[in-house]
């Protein structure tokens, strides 16, 4: 039954009727098949005609997201790999908000279904509307295993959002030790001054005392060019042998070993950056030194 309303002289259909049609919509209802974990009836709608890259427009679950991009962010593998099987693009980038379904497994912390989605070809690089990869969507929820997946896959380490921020910096927001230390490891060193947290990251590792990952980036050859005017103003003589670490590190000039393992580091683009330093043919203490096993 149709319950209508008269507005200004005009007839509209009211908000029980708008919701009774909208059950009936196929769009809409893939969108709830999928939110149950309901592959049959996925299944029969797409069968029935429902475009398998159909996007949806429900602000309170996946807004943008396509029917692949939403299995994904809630976990349900039997229907990833259901529209996989059928031909659905693991790359499909959705026009609202330029995701992709591996976007959308790591906004919903589903590592399975990234590791699928990976090796059935998911760009672990593409970038949405943003400036947002994977990576940092996943270093964000603060999930170092799947940044961790992403990293071994060829995520790069290098990429920054429209904050400004790179993965590290995030990171280090978060004061996740693990997570910092895998960042930093891989070959992000990232120095640009972000717009939220402290703004560099040696600057917010520093305010929440993380001697430990302060050491680790500056070995691992941090640029200090855009930390300058907050490290000066460190009281002389200081108090903090943190502080006092950093300030060596600035003034006193790279000893060569230093500045062999900054050059070397440097050339391995930020990605799949241990695995090419663990393949050259060099001794294993050098190795070691190379990968920031021995500092």
């Amino acid at each position: 039954m149709y319950w209508l309303n008269v507005v200004n002289g005009q007839l509209y259909t009211d908000r029980f009727t708008r919701q009774f049609e909208r059950r009936k919509d196929p769009h809409s209802l893939i969108f709830e098949a999928i939110f149950n974990g309901n592959k049959n009836e996925v299944q029969q709608l797409i069968s029935g005609g429902v475009d398998k890259h159909v996007v949806t427009h429900h602000p309170l679950r996946w807004e943008g997201a396509s029917a692949l991009g939403a299995a994904a962010n809630e976990g349900h593998m039997e229907i990833v790999r259901y529209l996989i099987d059928i031909g659905t693009s693991v790359n499909f980038s959705d026009p609202c908000q330029g995701r992709t379904p591996l976007h959308w497994a790591c906004l919903g912390n589903q590592y399975q279904v990234a590791a699928y989605l990976i090796k059935h070809g998911a760009d672990v690089n593409h970038v949405d509307k943003e400036q947002t990869t994977p990576l940092l969507r996943a270093a964000f929820a603060r999930n170092c295993d799947m940044v961790k997946l992403l990293i071994e896959n060829g995520a790069n380490v290098h990429q920054v959002d429209l904050l400004h921020c790179s993965a590290l910096h995030y990171a280090c927001i978060h004061g996740d030790k693990n997570l910092t230390r895998a960042l930093i490891r891989a070959g992000c060193i990232s120095n640009n001054v972000a717009l939220v947290g402290k703004g560099t990251p040696l600057q917010t590792l520093t305010s929440q005392n993380d001697a430990d990952n302060v050491s680790l980036l500056l070995e691992a050859g941090y640029n200090l060019q855009n930390d300058q005017c907050w490290i000066r103003s460190f009281s002389q003589p200081s108090s903090s042998s943190l502080h006092e670490h950093i300030l060596n590190c600035t003034y006193d000039p790279m000893c060569l070993k230093h500045l062999c393992r900054k050059t070397i580091r440097s050339q391995m683009d930020g990605v799949h950056v241990e695995m090419k330093l663990e393949q050259l043919k060099c001794p294993s203490i050098l190795q070691n030194f190379l990968t920031l096993d021995i500092l």
